[in-house]
């Protein structure tokens, strides 16, 4: 799944090792996706470098590991260690993530619209309007995601870590109404 470009548009769920080592492009799963979506090969160091997956259900386990650029946005839950290792881009999910988000994150966002359990390894920064996500929310409703206004519009709290890896890495988790 090596994608530098193009579109593919996948009509219900998908397995495993989806998109593994894409590069450009955009993938949209119109049902469910299985585990490490985005993620590194086995025995590869470096994820998804680029490009827009879209999930238009829930996605499993090891979501984006070792990703290094590009974008992941679910419409339902991910399962377990979303965002592991990872050192660049963007996770967002507009249902709940399972235990160990960005365990190991070196850098990269994480946006959570449903209230996650961080690991202690995770600092609360302070709570605010992220100017990118003002960008980026609205891009976002040209594939049919549940973003509304008051996503757009709405303050969260910014949390830095893993501070067991590097620590540069960012997960933002909305504060609602």
């Amino acid at each position: 799944w090596g994608l530098k470009g193009g579109k593919i548009l996948c009509q219900g769920d998908v397995t495993d090792y989806v998109a593994e080592s894409m590069e450009g492009g955009v993938v949209e799963i119109e049902g469910d996706a299985g585990n490490r979506l985005g993620s590194a090969s086995p025995g590869e160091e470096v994820g998804m470098k680029g490009g827009t997956i879209i999930v238009r259900g829930s996605a499993g386990s090891e979501l984006g590991r070792r990703m290094r650029r590009g974008l992941i946005a679910v419409c339902g839950d991910v399962g377990s260690f979303a965002g592991t290792m990872m050192d660049g881009g963007s996770i967002l999910s507009f249902g709940d993530f399972e235990e160990r988000l960005g365990a190991g994150m070196d850098r990269g966002s994480i946006i959570a619209f449903e209230e996650p359990d961080l690991l202690p390894t995770f600092k609360y920064n302070c709570t605010y309007s992220p100017s990118f996500l003002e960008i980026l929310l609205p891009e976002l409703e040209e594939y049919d995601l549940p973003v509304k206004d008051k996503h757009v519009d709405g303050k969260f709290s910014r949390y830095s870590g893993d501070l067991a890896a590097l620590g540069k890495g960012e997960i933002f988790v909305w504060e609602g109404d």
